[in-house]
C-alpha cells in the first residue's frame, strides 16, 4: 500500500509544444481550435439579444435627449417643455 509521501507519477503537461506534435497531429489541432459547438452558438446568440435589449433600454429612458442633442428644432422643444413642468410644479407646490 502507498503512502501519502510517495512520490506521485509524473503526468505530461496539458499543453503540448506544437515541435513535439506529427504533422498529422497539428493538422488535427488547427481544426480543432476552428469548431464550434451549440454552447458556443448559444453564447453568441445570448450576447447579440442582450446587446440589442440593451440599446433598446436605453433609448427608451434617454431617446429624446438624444435626439435633442442632433436637432436644433427638437432641442428646443424639449427645453420648452421642460420649463412648462417646471412651471406647473411650481404652481402646485404654491
Amino acid at each position: 500500500m502507498a503512502d501519502w509521501h510517495v512520490v506521485r507519477e509524473r503526468r505530461p503537461p496539458h499543453r503540448v509544444a506544437a515541435r513535439h506534435l506529427t504533422p498529422e497531429q497539428q493538422e488535427n489541432t488547427v481544426q480543432t481550435l476552428g469548431y464550434l459547438d451549440a454552447g458556443t452558438g448559444s453564447l453568441i446568440a445570448s450576447v447579440i439579444v442582450g446587446g440589442v435589449a440593451g440599446i433598446a433600454a436605453v433609448f427608451k429612458t434617454f431617446g429624446r435627449n438624444i435626439v435633442a442633442m442632433f436637432s436644433p428644432s427638437k432641442r428646443a422643444a424639449l427645453k420648452a417643455e421642460r420649463e412648462a413642468a417646471a412651471a406647473a410644479a411650481a404652481a402646485d407646490a404654491g
